[in-house]
């Protein structure tokens, strides 16, 4: 683009014959197609670019107040812009113009060359409006930086195409830091769709939204209840972040906002929440100096301890009458597990709701049993990999869509693999090792889901089944196994740069039957089988540095189990023991460095598959639902 002032060009902008008009008369986008039709004009569209960018056969000059210019063709921006159509035209007496393609041009009389002030739009604004009438991607004119702006602009002027893109992109574009902005823009404006994702975002990420947005303390009582009332109100710790959340609203004008304490408090779910939490929530200054916010902690202990209260007791207070503090939240986050081994190979697939710590089995799944498979997670879909089915070893692979809850079958592995390693990296599924029913391997494939198809990759320097697999840093980690001879400690790393397999640091002892899990670039190993005996050791590698360390022993020896993160801790359940299988679950807090009990599984499983679907589209669905165990 030429800047103001440049002669290089031959045809004059003086102010003779220069109108002068305005954005809302020019940019409106009434009976206008939004994009060239498939055809002629779409294909010119990267030429007539290069002509304009060149001034070449350009009909048109625009000029804002601050001197700078920009060229363009009538044609397209009059097929664009209504208002632009009859601006060309009024010069000619026609205040009615419609523009159409017409297939003589003598059909459309516009003078030979037209200019213009826009008065009220900055240079920046009037380029981007323009680039848009030439179909420049929209992303490469409109960014977080300034979709704000232009959003402001579009709405003025009523282009709607404009004003879509941008709903989309902020829709597209939410953040912790950012959500509650775009939440009360959408709700001042009306605009719906973006207002409904916006507050599913802050539901979904509440205990990130409420420690570090700034404009958190800006909400009104009425949107902060709303929140703390929904069921799936992301909060791994009530106390922690539903009551922490409310202080620090309240700590946002503490004289006018201290008097709907006694209103939050009931809409904490105090069922879920330990001793020591209740504890914190008594002894807060707040809550002692409000009579009213310690009835309601009276009510909730009376009823927690299963004290009966009065029917008038309830009634006089209807606030409290819905006793949310009774009941679970739907957490986002999902466990599940498909399969193993309960001396035939199941199809049982088993969900865990780490809010109400139940096990719930699933219906009937229309698909065959499995154990001693893989899982995956790629694309939405749960991907079961290789295994076992009570008959023959298993090349297969099918996948189960949790949104529209549907089993479908993949393309197959090329080699069979039971007892196989699973790891996803950079959008690809990695298979790695396992057993024929004759032979184990060394050999390694990867699927690409764009194209459904499983192609080989280096093979590791080891053989190895019964190993596990990871991906940490960028690169793939497999530890341990059976070699056919011996249980292996030996650890490799696999790099998809350069497609080669490199041996690391060594575990502490031999592991086959083992589980890995990665919990912020630590590779947690646990349990397996020494050769002699089964182990209730682990240890972590920092897969940034390659160093191993100790990690808390489990409570009890474990092989061929089901490990997983989940919401800050490692769960482990299952196992094989001989020929029997057990349903123990426990849980380690990586925080605290300590192992907890954990419900039981309620059905004996080994060999099984498990993973995490993180902020799963319809938890209510599989946390429901389903067969208690």
């Amino acid at each position: 683009m030429k800047a103001a002032g440049d002669s290089s060009d031959d045809r004059s902008t003086s102010e003779d014959n220069t109108a002068t008009t305005t954005a809302r008369q020019l940019f409106s986008d009434h009976g206008r197609q939004h994009t060239f039709k498939p055809g002629f004009m779409a294909r010119s569209m990267p030429a007539l670019r290069a002509l304009r960018r060149a001034r070449e056969h350009c009909d048109v000059v625009f000029r804002t107040t601050d001197g700078a210019e920009f060229w363009a063709h009538r044609f397209v921006l009059a097929a664009r812009y209504a208002g632009c159509g009859a601006f060309f035209s009024s010069s000619e007496g026609t205040t009615d113009f419609v523009f159409q393609w017409a297939p003589e041009p003598k059909d459309i009389v516009w003078p030979p060359f037209s200019k213009a002030v826009v008065s009220d739009l900055s240079s920046e604004m009037l380029e981007l409006l323009i680039d848009i009438a030439y179909q420049v991607p929209f992303q490469e004119r409109v960014g977080l930086h300034n979709v704000r702006v232009v959003l402001d602009v579009a709405e003025v002027l009523g282009i709607s195409m404009v004003r879509d893109h941008c709903l989309q992109l902020l829709g597209k574009n939410l953040e912790p830091e950012n959500c509650v902005v775009t939440y009360k823009l959408a709700l001042s404006r009306g605009y719906r769709m973006l207002c409904s994702d916006a507050f599913r975002y802050i539901v979904r990420n509440f205990d990130k939204v409420w420690a570090t947005n700034s404009e958190f303390q800006s909400l009104m009582p009425t949107e902060l209840m709303r929140l703390l009332r929904d069921d799936e109100l992301h909060a791994p710790n009530e106390v922690e972040c539903a009551f922490g959340a409310i202080l620090k609203w309240i700590a946002g004008n503490v004289e006018e906002r201290r008097g709907h304490l006694p209103r939050l408090l009931p809409l904490i779910r105090f069922a879920f929440c330990s001793r020591t939490d209740m504890e914190k929530v008594r002894r807060d200054p707040l809550v002692r100096a409000c009579e009213q916010a310690r009835e309601v902690l009276f009510v909730v202990t009376r009823t927690l301890n299963q004290e009966p209260l009065s029917d008038l007791y309830w009634r006089s207070r209807p606030a409290l009458s819905e006793r949310r503090w009774l009941k679970p939240r739907v957490p986002k986050d999902v466990l599940f597990i498909f399969g193993g081994w309960t001396g035939v190979a199941t199809n049982h697939l088993i969900t865990y709701n780490c809010r109400s710590s139940r096990w719930l089995l699933q219906p009937h799944q229309d698909t065959p049993p499995r154990a001693c498979h893989g899982v995956a997670i790629l694309g939405g879909l749960i991907y079961f990999v290789g295994g076992f089915d009570g008959r023959h070893y298993c090349h297969t692979v099918v996948t189960l869509d949790v949104s529209r809850l549907k089993w479908a079958s993949r393309s197959n592995m090329q080699k069979v693999r039971c007892y196989v390693s699973v790891a996803v990296l950079q959008g690809y599924i990695y298979a790695m090792g396992g057993f024929d029913g004759k032979d184990r391997t060394s050999s390694c494939e990867r699927y690409d889901a764009k194209r459904n198809q499983w192609d080989f990759v280096s093979s590791m320097h080891a053989v190895r089944s019964d190993a596990c697999a990871a991906a940490a840093a960028g690169r793939i980690y497999i530890m341990g196994g059976y070699s056919g001879h011996e249980v292996l400690n030996s650890v490799e790393c696999y790099d998809p740069s350069v497609d080669a397999w490199s041996y690391v640091r060594s575990m502490s002892s031999p592991r086959s039957g083992l589980k890995a899990v990665v919990h912020d670039e630590m590779i947690y190993v646990l349990g397996g089988f020494d050769g002699a005996f089964r182990l209730a050791t682990a240890e972590r590698m920092d897969a940034r540095r390659g160093h191993w360390s100790e990690v808390p022993s489990m409570t009890f020896p474990r092989s061929n189990f089901v490990a997983v993160v989940l919401e800050g801790s490692i769960y482990v359940a299952g196992e094989v023991n001989g020929d029997t299988t057990v349903s123990l679950v426990e849980r380690y807090d990586i925080r605290e460095r300590v192992w907890h009990n954990a419900p039981g599984l309620g059905v004996a499983c080994g060999a099984a598959a498990a993973c995490v679907y993180k902020d799963i589209p319809n938890p209510r669905r599989w946390l429901t639902q389903g067969h208690v165990l």
